[in-house]
């Protein structure tokens, strides 16, 4: 067991033998995922709760119940599979077979931590588990389907009126030139003035949903709310997914995304298999860098999401 802080996110690193344990008691779990996730989860957690040394699990429970103040942990060299990854898939509804190591992963330490699955039924058919995979047709799409244009700077699910607490990124196969990007919301609020950050805590602002979804979806709000001297914020840059209900809103709107749009303040990470990003979904702004997808689709790069409440 390593644990880092020595770069902008605190790293866990799962030992050897850990590894090894997880992907053997896994095996035993016969269930689907996606019909059976609420069993699943169940059975996992037990499987984690037995194996995980102790300080790794305090450290994410109390990120969990956010305790730390912390925008995003990351948990390395955990297993993605019980043999050998498939061919990258075509659609991000499908899996191509692969077997659910990572699927059980994701739903046990969800459920070992307290945290509420969130299934969005507008998005990806309501899959509890999503494939994250750049699509053919769609590489200019701001949006996770998406490849030679970033990802704009933005939290999950803004558009609806609660929004996702927390959510996992699981890295099956890695794309060397694609870089999540972390913007922790603590960072945000420390270049703002006081003025605009009043602005972005009225409800002045319309939040949309983006591509990925089967309907349309927005919410009237804030950006910005503020409790106990805790800052959280709301907001998706990418085009009209955002938009100001008034002047002073739309000056506010502009400055706080010129402050996402700095390219020196974000934290960059190549996520690489076996990496599972936690993050907190109110305490930090996150995207991706443009990429390659590359002439080979069977090793496209390919992640897994889940939500929580």
């Amino acid at each position: 067991m390593i644990i880092t802080n020595e770069n902008w996110v605190r790293e866990i690193y799962i030992d050897v033998d850990t590894h090894q344990l997880i992907k053997e008691k896994m095996k035993a779990i016969t269930l689907n995922p996606y019909r059976d996730w609420a069993e699943t989860q169940k059975i996992a957690a037990n499987i984690l709760y037995s194996l995980l040394p102790y300080k790794i699990y305090k450290i994410l429970k109390n990120f969990a119940t956010e305790k730390t103040g912390e925008s995003a942990i990351l948990i390395k060299n955990l297993p993605t599979t019980f043999s050998i990854l498939p061919p990258t898939p075509k659609s991000d509804i499908m899996r191509n077979g692969k077997d659910f190591l990572s699927e059980q992963i994701l739903l046990g330490l969800g459920s070992l931590l307290g945290l509420k699955i969130n299934i969005l039924l507008e998005e990806k058919d309501g899959a509890p588990i999503q494939q994250v995979i750049p699509l053919e047709g769609k590489e200019y799409s701001e949006s996770g389907v998406g490849s030679k244009v970033d990802f704009s700077i933005h939290v999950e699910n803004a558009s609806y009126k609660k929004m996702t607490r927390f959510f996992m990124l699981f890295c099956l196969k890695m794309k060397e030139d694609a870089f999540t990007t972390i913007y922790p919301c603590s960072e945000i609020v420390d270049r703002l003035s006081i003025k605009v950050i009043e602005e972005l805590k009225k409800p002045n602002f319309l939040h949309k949903s983006g591509p990925s979804f089967r309907k349309a979806l927005s919410h009237k709000g804030s950006i910005l709310t503020e409790k106990n001297d805790c800052f959280k914020i709301r907001i998706n840059t990418a085009t009209d997914r955002c938009v100001a209900l008034n002047k002073e809103g739309e000056n506010a709107l502009n400055t706080v995304k010129g402050v996402l749009n700095d390219s020196l303040s974000i934290k960059n990470i190549c996520l690489t298999p076996g990496d599972l990003l936690f993050v907190n979904n109110t305490m930090a702004c996150h995207g991706r860098t443009s990429f390659e997808m590359g002439e080979n689709p069977d090793i496209r790069r390919w992640l897994q999401r889940i939500y929580f409440t």
